[in-house]
């Protein structure tokens, strides 16, 4: 478990991205003016690898993994609040911009796909970036409009053998990426002011969730038919009980798919993780039963601000004779921590220090548990 304060997002960089022997993880966090980033190995959570300062502009608001591609290098990038777009060596000079441009729209989102990185703009409109010559051509991106009034920034993409998949109101934008043209579109939420936030993929399906919304829905990769519908509300009152049964609880604010099973954040700060029926990832549709959720007795005292994955990381912990091996792991961030198991301890005469140091935003890292065997309890 590590703490920071007021975490934003998170991306982890895997060795093919970074170059490097292990993954690290990119973690944005910052008042509202500005943000920082603070560089940890997972796998050994107290170490700090690097720490840094952005530029004092305004605050961060998303941030995106991308592999070596063509002659460029590995490199992180990351969206902020007025528009700007940061590229940072993903390995040693972590510090270092290594290209920047400024926006006329808010970035919301950042997409690698086949070769090019996709921003979501504060203008419901998307900005293509490609590259030539070992660099970034940040200057004269291409634009699609995805038109729908009233405007809203688009924060929710999700690409795959390119075709990106693009959340907007209440709807999904199916769009291929080479001819920048969007190829069709569906509804995900029958409420017209609903937004679809979160999008993940498994097998030959994709997991969908709308904010302030308790609803999980599976469509069809290809084709965007909707194959399943399940209501977390639910599973979240009878894991937490009656003190949890106000609205905001029930929302999902996090998702992600991670070694066969589907992890969810709600704003209770819980945390849920569901099997899916996940039997090749090629051609299976991941179905999934809420009778085998599992409540991951850590969690947040506030939303779940998001799950990622860290794969390839390097740990000599877990093996008997002290080599080192590799394994996935699972992080969460979001407001303060709590052991559902124990409860809120913090009126048991505890000192102010400790209290403060609860309530700030922490990650909590799991190690993936085999998907054929799943732990009673995580």
């Amino acid at each position: 478990m590590f703490h920071l304060l007021q975490l934003t997002c998170a991306v982890a960089a895997p060795p093919e991205i970074s170059g490097e022997q292990t993954c690290s993880v990119w973690a944005v966090t910052g008042p509202a003016s500005s943000s920082d980033v603070t560089v940890i190995d997972p796998a050994r959570s107290n170490t700090i690898l690097d720490q840094f300062s952005l530029p004092p502009t305004s605050p961060a608001l998303c941030i995106c993994a991308v592999p070596p591609t063509g002659d460029t290098a590995g490199t992180v990038w990351i969206g902020t609040l007025d528009g700007g777009v940061l590229i940072h060596s993903s390995s040693s000079s972590r510090r270092r911009c290594l290209q920047s441009v400024s926006l006329s729209e808010g970035v919301h989102s950042l997409t690698y796909s086949q070769g090019e990185v996709i921003a979501g703009l504060a203008n419901g409109t998307l900005a293509f970036f490609t590259h030539s010559s070992g660099i970034w051509d940040l200057q004269s991106q291409e634009v699609l409009s995805l038109g729908a009034q009233p405007l809203q920034p688009v924060r929710c993409c999700l690409a795959k053998e390119g075709c990106l998949w693009v959340g907007y109101w209440n709807k999904v934008y199916m769009i291929s990426v080479k001819i920048r043209k969007v190829e069709k579109s569906f509804t995900v939420s029958e409420r017209s002011e609903q937004q679809v936030r979160f999008l993940c993929a498994a097998g030959s399906g994709v997991w969908a969730a709308c904010r302030l919304d308790p609803i999980l829905r599976l469509f069809d990769w290809t084709t965007g038919r909707p194959l399943q519908e399940v209501d977390l509300s639910s599973v979240v009152t009878k894991a937490l009980g009656s003190a949890f049964l106000s609205l905001s609880p029930l929302q999902i604010t996090a998702m992600s798919v991670v070694s066969g099973r589907l992890w969810v954040g709600t704003g209770s700060g819980a945390i849920f993780s569901v099997p899916l029926s996940l039997t090749s990832e090629s051609c299976s549709i991941p179905y999934c039963s809420l009778a085998s959720a599992q409540l991951c007795y850590h969690g947040h005292r506030q939303a779940v601000k998001f799950i990622i994955s860290a794969p390839g990381c390097r740990s000599s912990s877990n093996s008997a004779d002290g080599a080192a091996t590799t394994s996935q792991l699972i992080l969460s961030g979001g407001g303060g921590y709590i052991n559902f198991r124990i409860g809120d301890d913090g009126s048991d005469g505890a000192s102010e220090s400790v209290l403060q140091r609860s309530e700030r935003s922490h990650m909590i890292i799991w190690q993936s548990p085999t998907p054929s065997v799943p732990s009673p309890a995580l």
